[in-house]
């Protein structure tokens, strides 16, 4: 029987986490792990568990992305491997890795996953797994975050409404691999995974073991023209409009007029200006 420590979020999914780790365990062990269940107190405190695991140790995590992200800062630190079970609103990491959205069914498939390595990316020296977005998304984001009565994608779909309420196309000089260039956009999106917001796959060519990020650029359409290319960003199909561009690269430098925020698997990690950088296959997880 293999050992298993298991890492739940309580507070992920508001509350749902901790309502449904007892039934996760179960499916565990009912596949023939012996689990250890151990709730975080904070998100760094994910960070924290991880790190002071074994190189190799198997860790199923339970959270959201934002704390998932952290788990897997712990296991790019010690070397451990992560099985991410879904638990939050969105689940951007688990959709974009292929795991099921149904945590009992993601527990059950673990005995017949396999590993892999995948790349991380930084951001300022600030470590990020998924999209990190500038722009209209970020707001979004901000105002997803600060949203309680609803769930799902559709506390996304509200903030990306109330952010075209207030937001405006910037100014900003994007650089890819040491090529600048000024661009005006709604939103500049660099994207080590394909998914931000519930399932909006706004780098969908974007891979995890690429070594490269794919930097998405919604340029400064009219407001009326932007709409349907925020709507097509749920099935990737943006990127197949006039309005948007995408460049590919393993440094990514982006400044603006303002210190705008900057929005990594679901959180705030840093302000404009930013240098991103990718490093290839950093951290092992079990899919």
């Amino acid at each position: 029987m293999t050992r298993l420590l298991l890492v739940v979020n309580p507070a992920a999914g508001g509350g749902r986490a901790r309502e449904e780790a007892a039934s996760v365990q179960q499916a565990l062990e009912e596949e023939g792990w012996e689990v250890t269940l151990q709730f975080t107190i904070s998100a760094e405190h994910a960070t924290e568990i991880l790190t002071e695991c074994f190189p190799g140790q198997i860790v199923a995590v339970m959270a959201g992305d934002g704390v998932m992200a952290r788990a897997l800062k712990g296991a790019y630190d010690s070397g451990a491997i992560v099985a991410p079970i879904p638990g939050g609103r969105g689940n951007d990491l688990v959709r974009a890795l292929g795991v099921n959205l149904d945590p009992i069914l993601a527990a059950r498939h673990l005995s017949k996953a396999t590993e892999r390595r995948i790349d991380v990316g930084w951001c300022n020296g600030r470590f990020f797994m998924g999209v990190a977005t500038v722009g209209i998304a970020s707001l979004a984001n901000q105002v997803a975050n600060e949203t309680k009565f609803l769930r799902g994608t559709a506390v996304y779909v509200w903030g990306v409404l109330r952010a075209l309420t207030s937001f405006s196309p910037q100014a900003f000089t994007l650089e890819v691999d040491g090529v600048a260039r000024a661009v005006r956009a709604w939103n500049l999106s660099v994207g080590n995974g394909q998914m931000i917001g519930g399932g909006m796959r706004i780098c969908s060519n974007a891979q995890f073991d690429d070594g490269l990020f794919d930097v998405n650029i919604i340029d400064a359409a009219p407001r009326w023209k932007v709409v349907p290319v925020l709507a097509s960003i749920f099935d990737g199909k943006h990127v197949e409009m006039d309005e948007v561009s995408e460049v590919r690269g393993q440094v990514v430098r982006i400044e603006g007029v303002e210190p705008l925020a900057i929005m990594a698997d679901g959180e705030y990690i840093d302000s404009l200006p930013a240098e991103f950088s990718v490093e290839p296959q950093a951290v092992r997880v079990l899919v």
